[in-house]
């Protein structure tokens, strides 16, 4: 266990303790049932879940996912090929496959799991944005046209999958990761493999959107103008999302401004130590809470969203 693992026992050991009495002790939960409602929990505590986890965590590292790299992006590149790559969404969410390919890959190094699945996931992860952008011109999921399941579909119904790899050991881990990467909670039974990956694709998935956020084109990202969102208000649910630390479930927001805040959310999703270290090194977290609300209102309602943000990383970086 190397210096930086230590560091986070730590950090995390009295709030495990505060967490294991309240929940664990009062509720009759489980650490591994308890790791499954991440939804629920802070990422210093599923840190702790994460060192907990050390031996499992190495056994998965053995695991090597038959791959071709070149063969990986040829059929990722003919498939995206087919799609308008002047519409700003398609090209950027062909560079953000490619940049959450890298993160998952680092991630996965930090962890000791397979890189080469971990990379492999984080390329075909968004899949489904494709054929969604072409039908709806945007990103909004719904229950008709969900991109994650659009994703699963392509892969595995239609065979997609066999295009892009032979070997099909790693299949039930890739589908799952597919479907699940964009859901607010993961299902609870997944096996301890399986949450490693859907975990880590999130994870790797989130910190590329703060490099969006900035990067690129605004109405692009946001599907909305920067006057609107200017001229919005913030609701207080969304407020109090951050007084809680956690993301924001979709059915709450109201205004462009709470449409807006969601990629801020996110930051409290993230779960691995590797991954958060990951956020802090790229550094596009920290340029998102650069920007400024020009209505008053809004204004004091981000200075109290910023400050809760800062206490929590604070806590967990």
């Amino acid at each position: 266990m190397n210096t930086m693992k230590i560091l986070r026992i730590h950090d995390v050991f009295f709030e495990v303790l505060r967490f294991c009495e309240n929940t664990v002790t009062c509720h009759g939960v489980g650490w591994r049932s308890a790791a499954r409602a991440h939804s629920r929990l802070s990422a210093p505590w599923l840190a702790f879940i994460w060192l907990l986890g050390e031996g499992e965590k190495l056994q998965y590292g053995r695991r090597v996912l038959q791959i071709d790299r070149d063969r990986v992006r040829d059929v990722f590149e003919r498939y995206t090929d087919a799609f308008d790559h002047t519409n700003l969404q398609i090209s950027n969410k062909i560079c953000h496959s490619w940049h959450v390919a890298e993160n998952c890959e680092r991630i996965a190094g930090e962890l000791g799991a397979d890189v080469n699945l971990a990379w492999f996931i984080g390329v075909i992860h968004d899949i489904g944005r494709f054929e969604q952008i072409h039908q709806i011109q945007g990103y909004t999921d719904s229950e008709r046209l969900d991109h994650a399941g659009v994703g699963r579909r392509l892969l595995f119904d239609d065979g997609m999958i066999r295009q892009f790899v032979e070997d099909d050991s790693a299949d039930e881990i890739i589908s799952k990761a597919v479907l699940y990467h964009n859901r607010y909670a993961l299902p609870d039974d997944l096996t301890q493999e399986e949450l490693l990956y859907c975990n880590m694709i999130r994870d790797a998935d989130k910190i590329d959107n703060f490099r969006g956020f900035h990067e690129n084109d605004f109405y692009s990202f946001h599907e909305r103008t920067l006057e609107e969102v200017q001229s919005s208000v913030i609701s207080d649910a969304v407020v109090d999302c951050f007084r809680m630390h956690q993301t924001i479930p979709f059915r709450i927001i109201q205004t462009a401004a709470d449409f807006f805040l969601l990629p801020y959310a996110l930051y409290f999703g993230i779960v691995y130590p590797p991954s958060l270290a990951l956020a802090g090194e790229q550094g596009n977290y920290h340029k998102m809470l650069e920007f400024r609300f020009q209505n008053p209102v809004n204004a004091e309602k981000f200075e109290t969203i910023k400050a809760e943000i800062s206490a929590y990383m604070e806590r967990v970086e």
